[in-house]
């Protein structure tokens, strides 16, 4: 008795590798998403960091804030300006708390006693005391500027 092999053509996917494929489909499709969530996040965080440059350079033309611990609106900026009604609304609902801190300063009657030793040391003749001229001093100071979503910082240069 001769035994029939039975072969089988099978032209459809067992239970086991239409599971297999769903799990790496699943795996990828996880990926993606967690990518797509990151990337969000980023833009969100660029977005806040752009508004609040952007709101920070209101500060560096105003000759009226900086060198002094304060509080303000945005829109005190901007009040010679003609702006739309709608920005100026938005810019009076922002708060912005100012803070100065003195870096360095510069005199320069300090200076005057050191460029004389420097003359004489070298042998050359330096006239430091012109007629009419003041000492002038150099102050440079960090403004921070603290927003609501942020917080910006630049230094500030003073001549007096």
């Amino acid at each position: 008795m001769m035994k029939k092999v039975v072969t089988r053509s099978s032209k459809a996917f067992t239970l086991v590798e239409v599971m297999v494929a769903v799990v790496i489909i699943s795996i990828v499709v996880a990926g993606l998403l967690q990518v797509a969530a990151n990337s969000t996040k980023i833009i969100g965080s660029v977005d806040k960091r752009l508004d609040t440059s952007t709101y920070a350079t209101l500060f560096l033309g105003a000759s009226i804030v900086g060198f002094e611990d304060q509080e303000i609106t945005l829109d005190e900026l901007v009040k010679d300006f003609k702006v739309e009604d709608e920005l100026r609304q938005k810019l009076k609902d922002m708060k912005a708390r100012i803070k100065y801190e003195d870096v360095m300063e510069f005199d320069s009657a300090d200076f005057e006693d050191q460029i004389e030793e420097d003359a004489q040391e070298n042998d050359e003749f330096v006239n430091v005391e012109d007629e009419g001229s003041e000492a002038a001093t150099l102050q440079i100071g960090r403004t921070s500027i603290y927003f609501e979503d942020g917080v910006s910082s630049f230094l500030r240069i003073q001549l007096q």
